[in-house]
């Protein structure tokens, strides 16, 4: 007897692109005040492993910053190009979006 096997979907647990997160996770990267805090009562930091939430966290953000106007013009592509398919179909009004940039000061020290 030959058994077959089971094809098994792939589980993702986390965020490997910026893309995988939702709005409201971008924003909350900008909740971070950078007091330090994360960092110091860190278990694997405390323990002498390299892991910083707070240098995670500032990564994030520079990334956002790098990535996000590219995200923003690819949605908005997409959004008027499923407008121009159904031109009879009323549009909702947009929300307006939180300028990040405002939100972060690159000039202020992370530490």
């Amino acid at each position: 007897m030959v058994l077959e096997p089971v094809p098994v979907e792939a589980e993702t647990f986390g965020a490997s692109k910026i893309q995988d997160f939702t709005w409201k996770d971008l924003l909350d990267l900008y909740a971070c005040a950078v007091c330090g805090r994360c960092h110091a009562n860190c278990p694997a930091h405390l323990s002498g492993k390299t892991l910083s939430p707070r240098e995670v966290i500032h990564n994030l953000k520079e990334h956002l910053l790098e990535a996000g106007p590219a995200l923003l013009a690819s949605e908005l592509a997409a959004k008027a190009a499923a407008s121009s398919k159904s031109p009879g179909k009323a549009r909702p009004r947009p929300r307006p979006r939180p300028n990040l940039r405002a939100l972060w000061r690159p000039n202020q020290d992370p530490t």
